[in-house]
This record gives C-alpha cells, sequence and structure tokens, in this order.
C-alpha cells in the first residue's frame, strides 16, 4: 500500500468532516439566532 496515497486520503477525509461539521455548527447558530 501507498503510504503518501493513504495520508493524502486521511486527511482529505479529514478536511471534509470538518467542512460539514462547520456547516452544521454554523446552520444551528442561525436556527437559534433567527
Amino acid at each position: 500500500m501507498d503510504t503518501k496515497k493513504f495520508v493524502w486520503k486521511k486527511m482529505y477525509t479529514v478536511i471534509l468532516v470538518a467542512n460539514l461539521a462547520y456547516i452544521l455548527f454554523f446552520y444551528l447558530i442561525m436556527k437559534i439566532f433567527s
């Protein structure tokens, strides 16, 4: 298994999850303060 490719995939997954969490968090704040 290519280690570099694995690290890239892991990093990409972490970034994707962080983006989803940020969007969800922002949406919840908008719902609370509207």
